[in-house]
């Protein structure tokens, strides 16, 4: 492909100024290696390292088919698939199952990726929690704060406080819930959590209250009322180091008014999960994260939603990523040193997560390649305003095609960099003189001779006339983008099947992108 400026065939790699210039691969893909696309001539292109990677290309540019899916048809080892529309699971989960030793488990609360029954999986994230004996787990409540964090979406720096509360008093209830219902009862999950959350203590309540009528003692109000008991149960509770108690005793004490907007964020932001498909998926574990780096054949984990659903439900995404990453960090590297690959597609609707802001800087080195899949530079800079370029400076890929928005155009041609090209000034003058003068007077006699009569008419005057030439030509070194804003959009168009691919210590290139349903190299390793 040749481009206005920087070909490789014309740069000046000793000039002093040129930052920019579009490189040549060298290396081919290999197995294990990320499938990047093709060369002009064909030669399939892989990247192999141990940093992470980001994809930033428009709406219905071809991510999936020409990135997502060409990857889960190679990729040997474990992958966790944010799934929207649950098309990669349909490709690729049931080719990935074949693989010698390989576990494939669809999380699929909607059924929306239309896989085999016996590959979907259920799981409890309250499984990973003991019930607080000061012998059990001592992540339970640091575990605990994650599904809390995860379900809490922040929503503005002035609602601060009601979020920070709202996840306090969420993590309590889960630690409480764990403390008390035993794992054989069906009421140890997040379903619970949520149901004494809108109801309080309401079997308590209706116990304590049927044995007054017994007894012939009439309670007041507020002696059954089903969330004053929640909390006075929870006061009492000294499991967990007290935490569970102290977080009641803190939402008794402040004011009605107060209390109230702290109840009403907690229980907007469970609202999700009053879903019969989310309660089903939530109620029991089948599926454990630890197998991601334990498993020695690998596992892929995938999570579907539909589209429609990734508004209101994205919470969920967060809690599995977030516990997922976080069982990560706590194994370390697998011992085959092989990474697990987080394939964040749709990034954005999970919104700002500590974990991921985290794993951007730090979780290549436990074992975890992220790549991070986006529509437009905007998204990450909404979510991460003062760590977006961590996302992208810890990046050893970065992959961008299809693109439209003027910041995303913008920061493409500014990390293209600049190239130098000679311009050449030339300046032509001309300059031309013409007049007469008065023949000598020998000269008229001569002349009046010759014209005999006539001659006493014959011009006195002798007319002149030059002109002159001049050319001079000027060569200057001017810097200039290696392609401007408008011209990378041109370039790399969403119907088009060109990418510009930036690989850590090298100069840009440009590859073919290569859809799954259309490469011999992806033949067999996909369902239709």
């Amino acid at each position: 492909m040749k481009f206005p400026r920087g070909n490789p065939d014309q740069v000046n790699t000793e000039a002093p100024l040129a930052t920019g210039g579009w490189g040549r691969i060298k290396g081919e893909f290999r197995p294990g290696d990320i499938w990047i696309g093709r060369t002009e001539e064909g030669t399939p292109v892989g990247y192999h390292d141990d940093r992470h990677m980001v994809t930033i290309a428009g709406s219905r540019a071809g991510k999936g088919r020409s990135c997502i899916i060409p990857n889960l048809c190679l990729w040997p080892q474990s992958c966790v698939v944010i799934d929207p529309k649950g098309e990669n699971a349909y490709h690729t989960a049931a080719p990935r199952a074949r693989k010698a030793g390989h576990t494939v488990a669809v999380l699929d609360p909607f059924n929306e990726s239309g896989v085999p029954e016996e590959l979907k999986t259920t799981f409890n994230p309250l499984d990973l929690i003991d019930d607080g004996r000061p012998d059990g787990n001592p992540d339970a409540i640091d575990d605990a704060a994650l599904i809390a964090d995860a379900l809490v979406v922040a929503s503005d720096e002035r609602d601060a406080h009601w979020d920070e509360s709202a996840r306090a008093f969420i993590e309590a209830l889960i630690l409480y819930v764990c403390a008390r219902e035993r794992p054989e009862s069906g009421q140890r999950d997040l379903i619970r959590v949520r149901d004494l959350l809108m109801r309080g203590a309401v079997d308590i309540a209706r116990r304590t209250k049927d044995l007054a009528e017994q007894r012939e003692k009439p309670l007041s109000d507020s002696q059954i009322d089903p969330f004053a008991i929640l909390l006075n149960e929870m006061e009492h509770s000294t499991a967990f180091d007290g935490v569970i108690a102290g977080a009641a005793a803190a939402l008794r004490q402040i004011g009605e008014r107060e209390r109230g907007s702290i109840l009403s964020t907690a229980r907007r932001n469970t609202k999700f999960l009053d879903s019969p498909a989310m309660r089903a998926t939530l109620r029991r574990s089948a599926f454990d994260p630890a197998t991601l780096k334990t498993s020695p054949g690998g596992v892929s984990l995938y999570l579907c939603l539909p589209a429609r659903r990734l508004a209101s439900h994205a919470r969920w995404l967060r809690l599995v990523i977030n516990l997922t990453l976080s069982r990560m960090e706590a194994l370390g590297k697998r011992d085959d040193g092989k990474p697990v690959l987080f394939v964040l597609d749709e990034f954005a609707v999970l919104g700002h997560m500590a974990s991921l802001e985290k794993a951007a800087g730090l979780m290549a080195g436990y074992g975890v390649k992220l790549w991070t899949i986006l529509q437009d530079l905007t998204q990450l800079q909404r979510h991460y305003e003062a760590s977006w370029e961590t996302f992208l400076g810890n990046a050893g890929l970065l992959q961008f095609f299809g693109n439209t928005d003027l910041t995303t155009l913008k920061h493409i041609s500014e990390r293209l960099g600049e190239v130098e090209i000679i311009r050449i000034l030339e300046n032509t003058s001309s300059t031309r003189q013409s007049g007469q003068s008065d023949m000598p007077e020998l000269q008229q006699l001569s002349a009046r001779k010759q014209h005999g009569l006539l001659g006493a008419f014959a011009k006195s005057e002798t007319p002149s006339e030059s002109v002159s030439y001049s050319s001079t030509q000027t060569e200057s070194i001017q810097r200039s983008p290696l392609l401007t804003p408008e011209e990378v959009a041109r370039f790399f168009p969403r119907q088009g099947n060109w990418q510009a691919v930036f690989l850590a210590g090298f100069r840009p290139i440009a590859l073919k992108r290569t859809n799954y349903d259309e490469d011999a190299a992806f033949d067999g390793l996909f369902v239709p």
